[in-house]
């Protein structure tokens, strides 16, 4: 028999390796239990994964659900931005017109 773990040929009736000392029981058992694993993962593989079967009221309620999240999180959106950008607004219209560079007129002659 030829030992799978060193490739030695040994007697057939050998129950080891006479040259590495591999029991050849445990290996067949090892390797049996291998081939059962492969096909039980093959056969998972093989069925479909089918989608649980809801209901109308249900489908709608997750659809409310998910509407009503993502309204929440646009309007925090527009909770947390609105006052940034509107104080941003404001201090750059400040700044436009308190450092503008247009010529003065005078009071007098108006040139």
């Amino acid at each position: 028999m030829k030992c799978p773990l060193c490739s030695k040929d040994g007697p057939d009736a050998a129950e080891e390796c006479p040259s590495c000392g591999a029991i050849f029981a445990k290996l067949r058992a090892r390797r049996e239990r291998e081939r059962e694993e492969a096909l039980a993962a093959l056969a998972l593989i093989a069925t479909p994964a089918t989608a649980p079967n809801l209901s109308p009221q249900a489908r709608q309620a997750r659809w409310a659900v998910a509407a009503a999240l993502i309204a929440a999180w646009i309007l925090g959106l527009a909770l947390y931005y609105y006052p940034r950008v509107a104080r941003a607004h404001h201090t750059r219209k400040l700044r436009v017109s308190a450092n503008s560079t247009a010529p003065m007129r005078g009071p007098v002659t108006g040139r």
